[in-house]
């Protein structure tokens, strides 16, 4: 224990119950630094006993027998659990539980080293870990895993300190958005002018929107749109050539959802219209 004594230190702090408590640190010694005490072995685990003499309340000649355990380096994990999806930024994250070990404390939140501003962190003290969301008005791949370097501060009693984690990877998905039936829209064959409608809206997931939607085939035959505050289609003819009464012709419609990502796959519904008199 002589040995390290020279690298150890101790002042008297307040605890959360505002009674006194004698705080135990490492400090560099006048002859040697804190470091190269450890990278020569001086300072080493293993568990030590020595004996403090101080002052207190005008008390003098106190002495206190420590026994303190000298640990390894503190270390840092963190578990990732569930996904985000891109089309549903404000319901999904991905959550980043912290596991400390050979540091004492409570962990009070987390960043990512080198991409703070990439994701949306929130720390969850009940549950004590991070919900990671998207930006709303972020860019972002479909389907990509991105890996990153957690940072967790720890509340300890000398004082907040931050450790740095292993990476971990977050996984930002892309889910296709549900719609409810659409319905057989009907155009009349004597009045081109006039348009045929049809409603549908999100069923899933949850939060998801549409952003708008733009037709792929039979341009040369049908005009379709799409109003996503309403959710309605509107039909009408754009060439009567070729067009049979009482047949059905299918629309494919491409989906460009709100908060869509980069290289993700096209979306697509089909609109089924039926040509009357």
């Amino acid at each position: 224990a002589n040995k390290i004594l020279p690298f150890i230190d101790y002042s008297f702090e307040r605890d959360e119950l505002n009674q006194p408590i004698i705080a135990i640190s490492f400090k560099d010694a006048d002859e040697m630094k804190l470091a190269d005490a450890i990278e020569s072995g001086i300072v080493r685990k293993g568990t030590y006993s020595f004996t403090a003499n101080y002052d207190i309340n005008k008390i003098s000649g106190k002495k206190t027998r420590f026994t303190i355990t000298v640990l390894g380096n503190a270390r840092a994990a963190g578990r990732v659990g569930k996904s985000i999806n891109l089309v549903a930024r404000d319901t999904t994250f991905a959550t980043v539980k912290p596991s400390i070990t050979n540091l004492g404390g409570t962990v009070t939140g987390m960043y990512f080293k080198g991409a703070e501003n990439f994701f949306d962190v929130e720390w969850d003290s009940v549950n004590s870990m991070a919900n990671v969301y998207a930006w709303e008005d972020g860019s972002y791949r479909a389907n990509v895993r991105y890996k990153v370097t957690p940072v967790f501060t720890v509340a300890t009693a000398l004082g907040e300190v931050e450790i740095e984690a292993s990476p971990v990877t977050i996984q930002v998905k892309q889910t296709q958005i549900k719609l409810s039936a659409i319905p057989v829209v009907n155009v009349k064959m004597s009045d081109v002018q006039a348009e045929g409608t049809a409603i549908s809206t999100v069923t899933s997931p949850k939060g998801a929107q549409i952003a708008s939607m733009v037709q792929l085939n039979q341009k040369d035959k049908f005009n379709v749109s799409y109003d996503a505050k309403s959710g309605n289609f509107y039909v009408s003819i754009a060439n009567v050539s070729g067009l049979k009464v009482n047949s059905t012709y299918t629309v494919k419609m491409g989906v460009v959802p709100v908060g869509n990502g980069a290289g993700a796959k096209q979306q697509t519904v089909n609109v089924k219209v039926k040509v009357i008199r």
